[in-house]
């Protein structure tokens, strides 16, 4: 390889009765997760691990914790706004008491 790279694979992997790759398991197969993102081995990731000496796989799970941060942020900032326009809705019904539901 160049640079004098050496890159070497494993032969063999843990998969449980169904064919699915264990990450986590006991010494009878029992147990494991399969991964909720999958990152490619490509030639863009292989360059960026071994050759740009990159951490793919923290990239991955940073941009993904990333965007789910911003998605829940967005559904609380409407939930929000909602809350504000049933107040709003309210408040000529109810007066300055509000009105107080329980769910």
């Amino acid at each position: 390889m160049p640079g004098g790279y050496i890159v070497a694979f494993p032969t063999t992997r843990g998969l449980n009765q169904d064919g699915v790759i264990q990450i986590e398991g006991n010494r009878f197969g029992e147990g494991g997760l399969a991964p909720d993102v999958r990152v490619p081995f490509d030639e863009e990731t292989f360059a960026q691990v071994f050759i740009e000496g990159r951490d793919v796989a923290l990239t991955y799970a940073v941009f993904t914790l990333t965007n789910a941060a911003r998605q829940i942020a967005a559904r609380e900032q409407a939930a929000r706004r909602q809350v504000v326009r049933v107040r709003e809705r309210c408040l000529p019904v109810f007066g300055s008491r509000g009105l107080t539901i329980q769910v």
